[in-house]
């Protein structure tokens, strides 16, 4: 259940604390104030769900719900006014004003009770994610931001679906909604009373846990998810262990299948960091899994901020052309953009230019359809070197599902042009 946090405002103290014991009976948390500078303090820093209003807290009490409203445009709080009259135009003028209910204070227990929460299911059903029945982003984001400040000893797991999006246009809706939905109970089987999912966008997740729980929910989420990707895909597809494009006369890459990539952050109590930074920080560890094959997590388990290894930048190319009027645009053409290029003429040479050379893209043309498993070893052995470098095959040969399952990541069929192949080279090395 959604713990929701409800703001009281009124100058009537037994009845503040009346209300208050009904609410956090509810399971929903209760913030009291009798002054309205408190009162805008505590909206901007709580951003409460439902804000109770006494009409004795101020004379113009019309005038205050608008300027409420005004100032909770962006996240919307259900407004209640508790009123002393008992006069039906007065109650009517206060909803004209903008709030949503109006209580008398009269109202028995029973009844406050059935009818907050009637509204606080209508604001979090509005929040729902309708694919997989989690909290949404709105709502998400706004209760990390909470616990952030309320509960520092926390995990915070950022669950990130990857090759999700090219999935969703080769095989459809119906086939992405079922993902949705899988991985959804599949998250929501690791739930806790005490903890707290949502999701984000399209194709992640944030779980929010005991630090004890936390490494243990995420090596099961890699682990289920992986034992059951099968069901998503063609037999084909899968034993392939990639899906692919047929559109002879255009560029077709390989894109693997799909995995988790789980990032973990440990709060420790001492970081003052806020959610932006601490999603900023899980999508930089989301990046690091990108590099397994399967699904994986890793987690920080230090602190968020300090110094990181400094990345060796990726800017070499490789080519392999014996067109050598193409091998001289291509090579110009990394020159032009900065890019370390080195041609090579003898594919027998490989294994020694990737030892001294270490590329990141290596580009590929092989127009000798005899040698066709000369070229399949080829491949092998420059992803043996490296599993990261990308390699791109340019070619006349449309025979492209073996030159994928060897290793290749892009056919680029012939001709094409220079800006083309470079539009890839950018992509690869960012």
């Amino acid at each position: 259940m959604y713990a929701a946090t409800c703001l009281i405002v009124s100058k009537r103290k037994e009845l503040s604390i009346k209300h208050r014991k009904i609410i956090e009976n509810m399971g929903h948390n209760v913030l009291i104030t009798s002054a309205l500078d408190k009162m805008f303090e505590e909206i901007k820093s709580s951003e409460p769900e439902v804000i109770f209003l006494s009409d004795t807290i101020c004379e113009n009490f019309t005038e205050l719900i608008k300027q409420i409203k005004i100032l909770t445009y962006n996240y919307s709080p259900v407004i209640i006014a508790i009123s002393k009259s008992s006069n039906l135009e007065d109650k009517l003028e206060i909803l004209e004003h903008g709030a949503d209910e109006c209580f008398g204070e009269e109202t028995t227990s029973q009844e406050f009770r059935a009818r907050l929460n009637a509204h606080l299911r209508r604001y979090i059903e509005n929040s729902i994610n309708h694919s997989t029945g989690l909290i949404g982003e709105k709502l998400g984001l706004k209760n990390l931001r909470r616990i952030i400040k309320k509960q520092p000893y926390s995990s915070i797991l950022k669950i990130e679906i990857e090759n999700f999006a090219p999935y969703k246009e080769i095989y459809g809706e119906i086939a992405h909604g079922k993902v949705m939905q899988t991985l959804g109970a599949l998250v929501n089987s690791t739930f806790g009373t005490e903890d707290f999912i949502a999701h984000l966008q399209n194709d992640n997740f944030i779980l929010i846990t005991n630090p004890m729980k936390s490494e243990k929910i995420a090596s099961f989420l890699a682990f289920a998810f992986d034992n059951m990707i099968d069901k998503f895909y063609s037999k084909q597809d899968f034993e392939n262990k990639f899906i692919k494009y047929f559109s002879d006369g255009m560029p077709e890459c390989k894109i693997p299948l799909m995995k988790l990539n789980i990032g973990i952050i440990n709060l420790d109590g001492a970081s003052t960091k806020g959610e932006k930074e601490i999603l900023g920080t899980l999508g930089e560890l989301t990046k690091i899994c990108s590099m397994s094959k399967n699904s994986t997590y890793i987690i920080d388990r230090t602190k968020l901020q300090g110094e990181t290894a400094q990345a060796k930048v990726k800017n070499r190319v490789l080519i392999y052309e014996p067109d050598e009027a193409l091998s001289y645009l291509i090579q110009a053409g990394c020159e032009l953009k900065s890019l370390e290029g080195k041609t090579i003429e003898n594919l027998n040479k490989i294994e020694e230019n990737l030892k001294d050379f270490d590329p990141n893209i290596v580009i590929l043309d092989f127009e000798d359809k005899s040698q066709k498993q000369k070229f399949i070893k080829i491949v092998q052995a420059i992803k043996n070197h490296n599993q990261e470098i990308k390699i791109i095959f340019t070619s006349s040969d449309r025979s492209k599902t073996e030159v994928f399952a060897s290793g290749a990541d892009l056919y680029l069929p012939k001709p094409y042009e220079i800006k083309t192949l470079f539009s890839w080279v950018d992509k690869f090395l960012k």
